[in-house]
């Protein structure tokens, strides 16, 4: 059962990473042609803004799906619904609160922030962006919860990805017709309704059992401050760039970080759908068998790796060619720059890198334990990009997000391979050994690709030309270094897959 979720929860996703980055081709760039880059940005940074508010769910549902682990393994429906018990009274809690803030930035949001654009307008934008929120928290993000931890994230991500097709057509027919930036906000947020109004009808119909009255068990959440550490440090990496930005540059700038991030940010959804795809069945095997679990995540850490490594060196050969077909006609702020991209890879390389520890921390709980570091890495984050930005810009932020998460990635990865999977000194040598070589790869296709390949293309067809030569080549590299360095590893694979297929 765990395999065969797995397997949907990663077909679907990379189906959905696919349509959805087919959309984010398309509609962004309507966006920018009909209504600028000035538009783009103040939809981003309200956007942002937002997540900041969404501060105030920070470690619940970190700890609900880590403490609903255990009693989904056992199938104990009682302590499940205890669980979601105290969890739905929290998120109740915190939509009302969230509400109540929706309010205050519509009336202090304009204050402050520098624009052309009519006040009304970005009142609208405010509101409609809120309350979706809001009301996810009132109504959804519990049920949310359950799937991720009883590995129907498919469920999520197939609701997500229909209703996500429909407000792309919404905001492609809307633009095309010439509607302001309120209206375009506003259908996306009538689609949010509905994608909630599913979901609560798919629970209802595939969880009779499902009773969120139960007697709430508040002490299966007793870790809750300690992942709220977690949460804000990735909070910190992941959202305050673009404050940053909007408060020391202009929301030009602010585009021109949203398209990377976005475009390069494919990649990293496509990476994060092997992570989610099986999280939880590692979390639940942490549960149950140690031992195997152990086995399992070395061939799955080996291989992720391989993968990410491959696949932002054929980025990074890929994005500047793209953009300039992507943002072509665009002539308002120059959205082409070789050492922006260079930065964006490596900032996406160490996130998703770090994603693998911070995994096993999630697994056994360890939240109060890495709160430290976490807590640095906000510093050093937040401490590195305000000091740099007014130096070098846009730069000078990518480059605080990168140290942050550089120093937080190897304290976490020290702390998961000592404390949690025990391994040896030997064991240890070998990883690190992997890591220099795979990164000397990396530094040695970026040096050699730089100035032989071309930077520009005329059409989609030449760039695809271009891309298909640019990812084997990478693929295939680490590919071979991957069998090489972990031959051991790729044994047990094959040995684990034929007894699959046997069983089968």
């Amino acid at each position: 059962m765990k395999a065969k979720r797995s397997l949907y929860n990663f077909i679907f996703s990379i189906i959905s990473q696919i349509i959805t980055f087919a959309m984010g081709i398309i509609i962004p760039r309507l966006f920018l042609m009909s209504l600028g880059s000035e538009a783009n940005g103040l939809v981003s940074s309200i956007g942002q803004v937002f997540t900041y508010v969404g501060l105030l769910e920070a470690g619940i549902g970190a700890t609900a799906i880590q403490a609903l682990y255990k009693p989904i393994s056992e199938n104990n429906k009682l302590q499940i619904n205890r669980i979601l018990s105290a969890s739905n009274r929290t998120y109740k809690r915190i939509g009302k609160i969230y509400i109540l803030c929706v309010a205050g930035i519509a009336i202090i949001y304009p204050l402050f922030v520098k624009s052309d654009i009519p006040v009304w307008q970005i009142v609208g934008v405010v509101i409609f962006s809120g309350m979706g929120n809001a009301i996810n928290f009132l109504l959804q993000q519990n049920y949310v919860v359950l799937l991720s931890a009883e590995g129907k994230g498919y469920v999520t991500t197939n609701l997500n990805l229909i209703l996500n097709v429909l407000s792309s057509l919404a905001k492609a027919v809307l633009l095309m017709l010439g509607y302001n930036v309120v209206i375009i906000v506003g259908a996306q947020f009538v689609i949010t309704l509905l994608r909630i109004l599913f979901m609560r009808i798919y629970i209802k119909k595939e969880y009779k059992w499902l009773d969120v009255k139960q007697e709430p068990d508040f002490s299966a959440l007793s870790k809750q401050k300690y992942a709220m550490v977690q949460q804000l440090s990735y909070f910190v990496y992941s959202n305050t760039d673009i404050v940053v930005l909007t408060a020391f540059c202009n929301l030009k700038i602010v585009s021109v970080y949203v398209i990377y991030n976005t475009i390069i940010g494919v990649i990293e959804g496509i990476v994060s759908s092997i992570t989610s795809s099986v999280t939880f069945a590692l979390g639940q095997l942490y549960n149950e068998d140690f031992k195997m679990f152990k086995k399992v995540y070395e061939i799955y850490d080996t291989l992720y790796m391989t993968i990410v490594f491959a696949l932002f060196s054929a980025v990074y050969l890929c994005v500047i060619p793209f953009l300039s077909v992507y943002t072509r006609g665009v002539t308002d702020v120059n959205y082409l720059d070789n050492t922006l991209a260079l930065l964006f890879v490596v900032l996406k390389l160490v996130t998703t890198l770090r994603s693998q520890s911070q995994n096993t921390v999630n697994f056994a709980g360890c939240f109060k334990e890495t709160q430290k570091s976490a807590v640095f890495e906000a510093i050093i984050n937040l401490s590195v990009s305000l000091v740099c930005v007014y130096f070098i810009g846009i730069y000078g932020v990518i480059i605080g997000s990168i140290v942050g998460t550089l120093y937080r990635g190897i304290s976490v990865t020290n702390y998961s391979n000592k404390h949690i999977l025990k391994y040896e000194k030997t064991e240890k040598f070998k990883k690190y050994i992997r890591w220099g070589i795979y990164i000397a790869v990396f530094a040695i296709i970026c040096l050699v690709t730089n100035g032989i390949l071309p930077q520009s293309a005329d059409n989609y067809l030449q760039w695809f030309c271009l891309a298909v030569p640019c990812t084997i080549v990478p693929v295939a590299v680490y590919g071979i270094l991957w069998v090489v360095l972990d031959r051991k590893v790729a044994s047990d694979a094959m040995q684990i897959l034929k007894s699959k297929l046997k069983r089968k």
